[in-house]
């Protein structure tokens, strides 16, 4: 197999697998970026790619890093991009959320934004 048809098949496998990890069907990916759903199977086939734009678009949608797409690590990560255990188990529950609990978990988040005052022992 030549590397030209070598990539277009693993990034088509990654489409599918990162947009099925994202809870997202084909239909909803491809009204989020203004393409069809046959557009959306032709990249998950190997039929076709998606341009650099629609892309990078993808990796937005999907909440992945571009280089895992191709089994790579980011070159580096500050300690600011490290998930804590509480944020990686919100993220994982965002990623699995339906459209109305995303939107209610954003109403929940948003009524808390200003920090609560304890009121100190006496």
């Amino acid at each position: 197999m030549d590397a030209k048809k070598h990539t277009r098949e693993t990034i088509a496998k990654q489409l599918k697998a990162f947009r099925k990890a994202a809870g997202i069907s084909a239909k909803d990916a491809a009204e989020a970026i203004g393409k069809k759903e046959n557009t959306v199977y032709a990249w998950e086939s190997g039929q076709n790619q998606p341009d650099a734009e629609t892309f990078l678009a993808l990796c937005n949608l999907y909440h992945a890093d571009i280089s895992e797409f191709f089994g790579t690590e980011p070159t580096s990560y500050s300690t600011e991009t490290q998930l804590s255990a509480d944020e990686a188990e919100l993220l994982e529950l965002w990623r699995k959320a339906t459209p109305v609990g995303r939107e209610s978990a954003l109403m929940v988040l948003k009524c808390n934004e200003s920090p609560v005052k304890k009121e100190s022992a006496m």
